[in-house]
């Protein structure tokens, strides 16, 4: 099993300590969907300065070749941070379609 299989596979506990955060965003309380809102700013914040550094590393090797890019310790390091930093964070386009979906009529509507 790849990596990336195993992390979707993760438990309930490390999906919510991953993105817990993220259900304030929807919140009926403006102080909880506040902090959410702070969190999301800070997380898409660290994901573009990971990514950033990620694909100067990957500029950077290059010449190295496709096999040796890759084993080179600084740039599959600078991936990692990469993916662990998007896995904690989630696009505005995903936020617009949560509290789309999720407002108290259609709560009401589900509830039957």
């Amino acid at each position: 099993m790849t990596d990336d299989a195993e992390w979707a596979l993760d438990s309930a506990e490390a999906w919510h300590e991953r993105l817990g955060w993220v259900f304030g965003l929807i919140a009926e309380d403006r102080d909880e969907r506040l902090a959410a809102l702070r969190q999301q700013i800070a997380a898409c914040r660290r994901a573009g300065e990971t990514r950033l550094r990620s694909n100067h590393l990957w500029h950077v090797t290059r010449p190295l070749g496709p096999v040796e890019q890759y084993r080179e310790p600084g740039y599959a390091l600078a991936r990692e941070v990469d993916f662990a930093v998007r896995t904690r964070m989630l696009d505005r386009k995903y936020v617009r379609v949560a509290r789309a979906i999720d407002n108290a009529e259609l709560r009401e509507r589900l509830a039957g």
